[in-house]
C-alpha cells in the first residue's frame, strides 16, 4: 500500500477503533504548514469541540512500511486521539487570557524567507533573514508542557500592541527563561566524552541557548546577553545557527574562513536537523564596538545571479538548497542552447535535469542552474571576452 492508499484506508476505517458515539463525527485528512513552511498530513476527527487535535500520519506510515499491522497502527491513533482529547477537555479556554498567560510570552526565531505565509498571520521583527516571532509556553493538568504561537488575533484578544508584546516577552526571556552559554568542550565532557580529540580546543566553541534548551536561538538577538558574552571571549564573534533551539559561537580571527563554516552549517542542517529546526544556512558576525549583530555575505553571493528571481523566492517556493541558482521560464528558455544543465525545481525539494525546449514548457514552476556551473560558465565567458579584445588590440 502506498502512502496515498494508507491515508484513505485510515480515513475510511478509524472510527472501528473509537468509541461508538464517534460515529457522527466527520473524519478528514488536512494539511498542516509547520515552521519552514513544511507541510504535514494530518488525520482530523471533527465532533462538537471547538478544538479539534490532530495526529500527523507520516510516522504512522513508516510504521507501516516497517512491518507494523494496520489493525495496532490503527489503535495506536485512535489511542493518541483520545488521550489528546481528554487534554483539550481539561484545558480552560480562559486560562489564556492576557493575565493568565503574560508571564509566559517568550520570544523564538525563525528563517524568515521559508516562513513568509506564516509571518502574514503572526506579529514579528525582520532580522537580516530571520525573523522574531512569540509564544507561549502552556502547561496542561496533566503535567505535559507546550507552547502557542501568538498570531495577529491574540493581540487584539489581550487588547496589546505589537511594541507591549515586544516588550513583555524580552522581559520574560530574563525572568522565566534565563539563557544558558557553555563551551562545547563541557558539553562533550557532561556527555561522557573525558578525552576531547587533540586539536578540538584551539579554536573553543560555544553553545548559547536557554535553560529548557528549547527555542533558545533567540538569545543571539538579545544585546545585553551578547555583550557580555563578547567581553567573556574578548572580542567579535562568529555566530552559527545551529537551529531554532541554539546557536555556536566563537571568537572571529583575521583569517576567518567564512565560506567553509557556512558549508558546515548546510551540511549540518541537511543531515542532522529535522526540516523543522532548520533556523538558516547564513552565517553571523557580532560586533563587540558596535553591538549588532549580522549576516556575512558570502563570497559566492558577489558574482551575477543568472536570473531577476531571488534565493528567497526559491525558498518560498519550496526549494532550499543554495547550491541551486533560481530561474524563469523565459531565462530557462534563454540558457537550453548553451553548456550549462539546467534544472527543473519542485516545491518540495527535488529536482529533474531538463534536456528539451518542450520541458522547459511543459513546466509551471521555477527551474535552476547549480551555483558551481553558473560560476564556470561566467568565467569562461568572462575569458573568451578577454581573448577577443586582446585579438582585436
Amino acid at each position: 500500500m502506498n502512502y496515498e492508499g494508507f491515508k484513505q484506508y485510515v480515513a475510511d476505517h478509524i472510527k472501528e477503533f473509537l468509541p461508538q458515539d464517534y460515529s457522527v463525527h466527520e473524519i478528514g485528512i488536512t494539511k498542516q504548514r509547520k515552521n519552514n513552511d513544511v507541510v504535514l498530513d494530518a488525520l482530523s476527527i471533527k465532533g462538537d469541540s471547538n478544538i479539534v487535535p490532530v495526529i500527523y500520519l507520516e510516522p504512522y506510515y513508516q510504521a507501516y512500511t516497517d512491518g507494523v499491522r494496520m489493525d495496532d497502527i490503527l489503535q495506536k491513533i485512535a489511542d493518541m486521539y483520545m488521550k489528546s482529547m481528554e487534554q483539550v477537555s481539561e484545558f480552560p479556554v480562559e486560562s489564556f487570557q492576557y493575565g493568565k498567560v503574560k508571564n509566559s510570552i517568550f520570544v523564538v526565531v525563525q528563517n524568515a524567507g521559508m516562513n513568509q505565509e506564516l509571518l502574514e498571520k503572526v506579529p514579528h521583527e525582520l532580522r537580516e533573514d530571520l525573523a522574531l516571532l512569540y509564544r507561549v509556553n502552556m502547561e496542561l493538568p496533566n503535567g505535559e508542557k507546550g507552547s502557542v504561537l501568538v498570531h495577529n488575533n491574540h493581540l487584539e484578544m489581550w487588547g496589546i500592541d505589537e511594541k507591549t508584546l515586544k516588550e513583555v516577552a524580552w522581559d520574560n526571556m530574563h525572568n522565566y527563561f534565563p539563557p544558558e552559554f557553555t563551551s562545547m568542550s563541557n558539553i562533550l565532557r557532561s556527555l561522557g566524552y573525558n578525552e576531547i580529540p587533540e586539536g578540538a580546543e584551539l579554536i573553543e566553541m560555544y553553545v548559547l541557548t536557554n535553560k529548557d534548551k528549547h527555542y533558545g536561538a533567540a538569545y543571539m538577538f538579545d544585546k545585553e546577553v551578547m555583550s557580555r558574552i563578547a567581553e567573556e571571549i574578548g572580542g567579535d564573534m562568529v555566530v552559527l545557527p545551529s537551529s531554532i533551539h541554539e546557536s555556536i559561537l566563537l571568537r572571529k580571527g583575521k583569517d576567518t574562513d567564512f565560506d567553509t563554516l557556512r558549508e558546515m552549517v548546510k551540511e549540518v542542517n541537511r543531515t542532522q536537523l529535522l526540516p523543522t529546526e532548520i533556523l538558516s544556512d547564513e552565517v553571523y558576525q557580532y560586533s563587540r564596538d558596535t553591538q549588532t549583530l549580522s549576516r556575512v555575505v558570502a563570497s559566492q553571493e558577489e558574482f551575477l545571479m543568472p536570473d531577476k528571481v531571488s534565493m528567497e523566492e526559491m525558498h518560498a517556493y519550496g526549494y532550499t538548497w543554495d547550491g541551486m541558482l533560481p530561474l524563469t521560464k523565459e531565462r530557462a528558455l534563454e540558457l537550453l542552447d548553451t553548456e550549462l544543465v539546467l534544472h527543473k525545481l519542485y516545491d518540495d525539494g527535488a529536482e529533474a535535469t531538463l534536456e528539451t525546449k518542450d520541458e522547459i514548457l511543459s513546466h509551471d514552476g521555477l527551474f535552476g542552474v547549480e551555483k558551481d556551473s553558473w560560476m564556470n560558465y561566467l568565467e569562461s565567458q568572462s575569458q573568451n571576452e578577454t581573448n577577443g579584445m586582446i585579438q582585436e588590440m
